[in-house]
Formats: structure tokens, C-alpha cells, sequence
């Protein structure tokens, strides 16, 4: 009787895990691992139309989570356990992509610029004149492209976001160069929040003058272009 007592004492439990001090550093983990899955949950909730039309797929969720604990991670303050991602350096998500069938610098490869303004409340993206046909790697049948953008306010502390879309012209996929105008996002002036910007290629077939656009999973990036921390 007294060997199966001991053997019950020592069964792990959730209630000896969360209390047990051999398990300090389990809890910590389980901490660290919630406040990112938080912030990825904000990020995908507040981009799930692009996320949907971009085909982003079922590994998205794990890759966005390792990226996010890197940027935990870089928390320069938090004790171990306390990090969060509200104090690591949130430009480590730049360049991510959210649908890894479909690169970004593998079908948009017009020479493009990111301008931030916190101020103004603007982040604005100008491309150089390009030749369409020759620049995008488009998607069998598609007629047109078009460039949408979309800037994500996060407050990762209350767990609120204000989302902003851009888009550019339908633009036809012929020979000759073309200049579009600057794709401008707005946001909150002055906003101490962190920023976030992402860079999306959607396809569209013209039909007797309306647009269907076209998903394909291997034609449809969704990249994070620019992204900075809240400030102080």
C-alpha cells in the first residue's frame, strides 16, 4: 500500500505542474509560449482575408510561432519566463513570408521602396516603372495584377489592432512600361504602437470588363515589408 502511495505522489499532474518548483521552467516555458501564440493569433486574425487569398497554407501557424519566439526572445529586459513580445524587436518579422509556395522576390520583381512616418501617419510604398509582362511572374490566365498593402496597428500589450488596406490599379499585364502612383496606408498620427506592413500579389482574369481574381497557391505572395516596435 505504502509503494503504490508513493507511486500516486509522484504522478504528474496539471496541478503538480503548475505548482511543483521541479517544474520552475516548464512554466516559464508555457508563459513565454503563450504571450507569442497571443500576438500571432492578433496578426492572423487581423490579416485573414489576405492570409485566406494568399493560400498561406497549414504550416503557417508553427512558422509564424517560431518567428514570433525569436522576437520574444530579443526582449532585452524581461526576466526569464516575463519576456514578452511587446518589448523584443518586432523587425525581426520582416521578410516573412506567409505562404512559402510563393515567394514574394519570386513573382514581383519591380525594385520597390518602404517609407515609414509615424507623424504623418503614413506608410507608403513606391515601385519604379516597370514592364508587367516582363516583372511579374504571373499565374496561367491571369490578365491583370494588382498590389495590395495593408499596415497593422498592434497593441500588443490590450490586444487591440486597427487594420488599413491600399491597393493599386487593375494593372494590365502587356509590354509596355508603366509608372503607378505611390500605394499609401494611413494610420493612427503619431501612434506609439508597433507597425507592421505587408505586401501582397493577387492575380485577376478579365472577363467582359469585371475581374475575377485568381488564387493559386504558387502565384499568391503575402510578405511582411516593413515592421517596427511600438516606441516609448
Amino acid at each position: 500500500m505504502a509503494k503504490n502511495q508513493s507511486v500516486s505522489s509522484k504522478k504528474l499532474t496539471k496541478e503538480r505542474v503548475m505548482s511543483d518548483s521541479q517544474f520552475d521552467r516548464t512554466r516559464e516555458n508555457m508563459q513565454e509560449f503563450d504571450n507569442a501564440a497571443q500576438a500571432c493569433t492578433q496578426l492572423r486574425d487581423a490579416l485573414k482575408e489576405l492570409i485566406k487569398n494568399a493560400s498561406a497554407g497549414k504550416t503557417l501557424p508553427g512558422r509564424l510561432l517560431k518567428q514570433m519566439m525569436e522576437v520574444l526572445k530579443s526582449d532585452p529586459i524581461g526576466d526569464r519566463g516575463e519576456r514578452q513580445v511587446a518589448k523584443g524587436d518586432l523587425s525581426l518579422l520582416k521578410g516573412f513570408e506567409f505562404n512559402t509556395m510563393s515567394r514574394l522576390e519570386n513573382i514581383f520583381f519591380p525594385v520597390y521602396s518602404v517609407t515609414a512616418d509615424r507623424g504623418s501617419g503614413k506608410l507608403t510604398v513606391k515601385v519604379q516603372p516597370f514592364i508587367p509582362v516582363k516583372k511579374v511572374s504571373a499565374t496561367k490566365s491571369a490578365s491583370h495584377v494588382r498590389i495590395v498593402t495593408a499596415v497593422v496597428e498592434l497593441d500588443l500589450v490590450n490586444n487591440t489592432r486597427i487594420v488599413t488596406e491600399a491597393q493599386s490599379d487593375y494593372i494590365l499585364l502587356g509590354k509596355t512600361e508603366i509608372a503607378i502612383p505611390d500605394i499609401e496606408n494611413q494610420f493612427t498620427a503619431n501612434t506609439k504602437q508597433a507597425l507592421l506592413m505587408v505586401l501582397c500579389i493577387e492575380f485577376y482574369q478579365d472577363v467582359n470588363g469585371k475581374k475575377y481574381i485568381l488564387k493559386d497557391e504558387k502565384h499568391n505572395p503575402l510578405n511582411v515589408i516593413h515592421a517596427e516596435s511600438a516606441v516609448a
